[in-house]
């Protein structure tokens, strides 16, 4: 016996000094050895065994098989008549319990564990156990409880003199003030975490608690701040060998940047995240970062490969028993059939989901996916069953709809309403889910929509847009589409601020904070019920305070009348835009309107704008002298023409006298190289008229939201800037060939090219010529830059210049490329200089090449100096390049940015 005794102590050692680290590897050892130590062990040891056993199993995430061994435990510890272990085994179970969504029962061990400990005097064991029932409260929405714990859990801690712990419980409060929208004290008691694991050299407790920080910042819609923070957090949990931490911050940013609607690079940090927490055993966050891979392939146009994302994580949370996601992933998989034109398929899994979320007692989803399944019932020609979804949606709903599901609600029935042949009544339902959106989810809420597959808030505007052109309705369908568009216009954010919300009132922020908190708790739910939110809801409290904050940063309307006489005479402007997989356009002259439904479906679109950059990437790679005849190219150029560009002339009576084009594109077309399509009769659009791109017409056309300039100095001198770095030998023979045409420039060069002293000239300067090095970084667009002697001037600087510049030239790579966000403008360099005032800038879709742009600049600053308009000048410039037979990648990926009346400036700036 003493012999088998040493045995079980000698295993429970030698596991015990692997868990925490080596969990796999504890579980095998322990599995080899179990048996015969158990076997001859007395009943506390079979106990210590057990529990032991329980503690590998959770560091595992397989919670019912923890939870049965604790189970085991306590009744060995029970024949052993030692009350306090029995106690101890508590601890664990209720955390087992409660990740199984079991939350009676793991009420019922705490109440039991709590007892026997007291009856020990085991005030430390009391503390970490009084810690987890705050997890539980936490986890049942109930803060105010949680919050009792919590603190009762660091009060004993410390009188332990246990500061480590205490440390720990700190976070755990501040996890549940953040609950409650309380940030600025949860991020004090983060830092305080922080200091304190540091100060005890626990650098890994101290990490998570820059992990929370990182997640305050996320929760108070500082994206950009809290993705910065979490990739530093994973490159010192990589260089400390921390795993667990490098997984769960590409999940983050993976979430932060489909909230962006950064799609590419999302799905990036969704597969590094799929591959950590694979080789974890991080069953549940692989299955999320699944989702999240799916949903940027579904909106990249990958929707076969979307689709079996979804599948395989809808069956990882089934297993899991975690209803709220089985049920997220079910929309998912629906929303990919539906998109494929598939609505029965689509119908059967929103019931699907509907059950899920019954299950769950998530009545807010459950009512949602009724929304969406009766518009896909009405799309199968099921009315009736339709009507019997809205009837259980309106006894379903309550009396205090979530935005989110007014908002389906109204489309469901404007669906409805459609199908009935009601269009009045349709258009009154959808212009109130657009007055919803665009009065509360489009400044607060509408980030949330990217990262889940229930929709886009700007939907509405769409579907009122699609009505009203086909049934002639032009100038209405316009206002109607642009009404959606451009939200990062209203209010705070105009001046190019990257933190958005941080001027909005501290209590609308705090509110949005627990509402996006909550949503976040919940979605780890399993089958259990969720109670409401508490009756004293800031929102629900303050309805009148919240409408007039946010109906006070009104959206500047456009209007298709006044839209009409900005147009210059021989002008012609094409609107596009994209609903249902469908590409659309709206045409505008001077003297009329003109709209298209359906010009392209967007899968047909996607690929061939991604076979066409595919074929100009590839150009890059060959010399420019051994590239050859780019007559597939031509053919590509010639066949998307056709698709978007040439039904939208035709549809413009006035074409024939069109001397100017102005495009406003959407989706894959914001990266197409617009002046390279050739027009019908075989001319190219550079040769035959003036091509600026508008990059949204809500930037393009708020002037008086620009600051005003210093339109005061006289006799002010045009800036150039030479920035070479060193590295590219042509920026100084481009930019003496601009002080050639145009010697009363001032010229900023080496060591005086510093981003302070351009900040000091740039304000009055009637027009800036910058050539040097440009980056455009998607994940965080506003701190795209450029590379000044000194240090990089990133764009949320330049945002509030305040510049008199007509326009703004910037001879660098992917300085025009931007993030388009969904229902927004464009976020990079061009914005931040448009919204600083400049008029118009002339900037590159792609890398170019030195010695290439140096030739193209010269001709167009010839033509400046003969005295051609801006549009004018680049369109001959690029005709010129074209006839000499240079390739389109070294000319067409130039493009003037603005108003549509940027490509007019040029004269009156250089006199």
């Amino acid at each position: 016996m003493a012999t088998d005794a040493t045995a079980a102590d000698r295993l429970l050692e030698r596991v015990e000094s692997l868990r925490r680290g080596q969990p796999a590897r504890a579980w095998q050892v322990l599995g080899r050895g179990f048996g015969k130590a158990h076997r001859g062990a007395v009943p506390a040891k079979r106990g210590e065994l057990w529990r032991l056993r329980a503690h590998v199993l959770r560091s595992l995430r397989r919670s019912h098989a923890a939870a049965h061994a604790y189970r085991r435990a306590e009744r060995w510890f029970e024949r052993a008549g030692d009350a306090r272990e029995r106690g101890r085994c508590a601890i664990g179970l209720v955390d087992s319990l409660m990740y199984l969504g079991r939350y009676d029962e793991a009420l019922e061990a705490a109440s039991r564990g709590r007892r026997l400990l007291a009856r020990a005097h085991d005030p430390g064991a009391l503390a970490r156990l009084a810690n987890n029932e705050g997890n539980l409260f936490h986890r049942l929405d109930r803060p105010d409880r949680a919050l009792e714990r919590y603190r009762d859990a660091r009060r004993a801690l410390r009188r332990a003199g246990d500061e480590r712990g205490a440390a720990m419980v700190s976070g755990n409060i501040a996890n549940c003030l953040s609950l409650l929208g309380r940030s600025a004290e949860a991020r004090r008691l983060y830092l305080e975490a922080e200091r304190a694991h540091a100060t005890a050299n626990f650098p890994l407790d101290a990490l998570r608690a820059r992990y929370n920080l990182a997640y305050v910042d996320f929760l108070d819609q500082h994206h950009e701040s809290a993705l910065e923070s979490l990739g530093a957090i994973a490159d010192e949990a990589r260089s400390r060998s921390y795993p667990s931490l490098m997984a769960l911050a590409a999940l983050d940013r993976a979430e932060i940047l489909l909230r962006m609607g950064v799609h590419e690079e999302a799905l990036t940090e969704a597969q590094i995240a799929i591959h950590r927490c694979a080789g974890l055993g991080l069953t549940y966050e692989r299955a999320k970062a699944e989702v999240f891979a799916a949903l940027a392939e579904h909106r990249l146009g990958r929707r076969a490969s979307a689709r079996q994302r979804l599948e395989r994580s809808l069956a990882a949370f089934h297993a899991e028993g975690n209803a709220v996601w089985s049920g997220e992933a079910l929309v998912g998989v629906a929303t990919v059939w539906w998109r494929d034109g598939n609505p029965r398929a689509a119908a059967a899994l929103l019931g699907a989901a509907r059950r899920r979320f019954a299950l769950a007692r998530d009545g807010e989803r459950e009512c949602c996916s009724l929304a969406l399944l009766a518009r896909a019932r009405l799309e199968c020609g099921r009315r009736k069953a339709a009507e019997q979804c809205l009837d259980d949606l309106h006894r379903r709903s309550g009396r205090r709809p979530s935005p989110r599901l007014r908002h389906l609600a109204l489309a469901a029935e404007a669906s409805a309403a459609r199908s009935s042949g009601d269009l009045a009544r349709a258009r009154r339902l959808l212009r109130r889910a657009a007055s919803e959106a665009e009065r509360l989810a489009s400044r607060i809420l509408d980030e949330q929509w990217r990262s889940t597959f229930w929709g886009e808030w700007g939907w509405p505007h769409l579907e009122l847009a699609a009505l009203e052109l086909r049934a002639g309705r032009i100038a209405e369908a316009l206002e109607t589409l642009e009404a959606g568009r451009g939200r990062a216009l209203i209010g705070p954010s105009a001046a190019g601020a990257p933190s958005r919300p941080a001027r909005l009132p501290k209590a609308v922020r705090g509110w949005a904070a627990r509402h996006l908190a909550r949503e976040r708790d919940r979605m780890s739910r399993s089958a259990t019920e969720v109670p409401p939110l508490p009756a004293r809801d800031w929102a629900a409290g303050h309805p009148s305070t919240l409408r007039r904050v946010l109906e006070g940063l009104p959206a500047r309307s456009i209007r298709a009348e006044a839209l009409r006489r900005s147009l210059a005479g021989d002008q012609l402007l094409i609107d596009y835009f994209l609903h249902q997989g469908v590409l659309g356009a709206i045409a505008v002259t001077r003297q009329e309107l003109a709209g298209r439904a359906e010009l392209v479906r967007e899968p047909r679109l996607v690929e061939f704008v991604h076979s066409l950059l595919f074929e100009l990437r590839g150009a890059a790679f060959t010399p420019a002298r051994e590239r050859p005849d780019s007559g597939a190219l031509r053919e590509r150029l010639a066949e998307l023409a056709a698709l978007i560009l040439w039904p939208a002339l035709g549809d413009a009576r006035a074409f024939g006298q069109t001397r100017s084009l102005a495009i406003v594109p959407a989706g894959p077309l914001a990266r197409i190289p617009w002046a390279a399509l050739p027009l019908p009769d075989g001319r190219l659009v550079c040769e035959s008229m003036d091509l600026v791109v508008v990059p949204g017409l809500r930037l393009a056309m708020a002037k008086a939201s620009r600051p005003a300039g210093d339109v005061g100095v006289r006799g002010a001198s045009p800036l150039v800037v030479a920035s070479d770095a060193g590295e590219l030998e042509n920026v100084e023979p481009e930019t003496r060939m601009v002080l050639d045409c145009f010697p009363g420039a001032e010229l900023l060069s080496r060591e005086r090219a510093t981003a302070d002293r351009f900040l000091e000239l740039a304000p009055h300067a009637p027009w800036i010529h910058f050539a040097g090095h440009g980056i455009y970084l998607a994940e965080a667009p506003h701190q795209s830059a450029l590379r000044f002697a000194d240090r990089w001037l990133a764009a949320h600087e330049l945002a509030g210049l305040g510049l008199s510049a007509s326009w703004v030239t910037l001879s660098a790579c992917q300085t025009a490329r931007a993030l388009v966000r969904p229902g927004e403008e464009w976020f990079g360099l061009p914005r931040a200089l448009l919204l600083g005032g400049a008029q118009g800038v002339l900037a590159s879709q792609w890398d170019v090449d030195d010695r290439a742009t140096a030739r193209l600049m010269a001709d167009v600053y010839r033509g400046l100096k003969s005295g051609m308009a801006l549009g004018a000048a680049l369109g001959g410039a690029q005709a010129a390049r074209s006839a000499a037979q240079d390739h389109p990648l070294d000319w067409a990926g130039f493009v003037l940015l603005g108003g549509p009346d940027a490509a007019t400036k040029g004269m009156q700036a250089v006199q």
